[in-house]
């Protein structure tokens, strides 16, 4: 037993003694991912504000199918905002990845780590997921917005 207590001692005092490296964290929620969420839900609200006050005054059609020719606002909400959830969770888990990949390149000429060298930098591209549900939204919401003023439809 002294033996095995002595073993375990021996394979975990170079765990111990291994230099930490000095890393800088860099945090995932900083201003830009802020920004990003916003431009998301902004324009979320936008085209579901326009979508049914457009619907209300008669002046548009929905054709959605998901939400039937006449949704109500929470219905719209509903689908809009779970889709506007999982885009920031998809940009969260996206600029995270980015970050891991950024931390192994920059330290790829250090020799001591066990991680996997990657000889080019990585491309940063978290926002994506955000940009395109803010445009498409956006888009709509303005779409909607001008589409207030015309003629009834029947």
């Amino acid at each position: 037993m002294k033996k095995l207590i002595l073993l375990l001692l021996l394979i975990a005092t170079p765990c111990l003694s291994q230099e930490m490296r000095d890393v800088e964290k860099r945090k995932i929620f900083d201003k830009k991912f802020w920004l990003a969420t916003a431009v998301v839900v902004g324009t979320t609200v936008l085209d579901v504000e326009t979508t049914a006050r457009c619907l209300r005054s008669h002046t548009c059609g929905e054709r959605n199918p998901l939400w039937g020719r006449h949704p109500s606002r929470a219905k719209m909400y509903g689908i809009k905002g779970s889709l506007a959830g999982f885009t920031i969770w998809s940009t969260w888990w996206w600029k995270r990845d980015d970050m891991r990949k950024m931390e192994r390149y920059e330290f790829r000429n250090d020799r001591k780590t066990p991680e996997p060298r990657i000889w080019e930098k990585p491309k940063q591209n978290w926002y994506v997921p955000a940009l395109i549900v803010g445009g498409v939204n956006g888009a709509a919401g303005v779409y909607n917005f001008a589409n207030r003023t015309q003629k009834t439809v029947t």
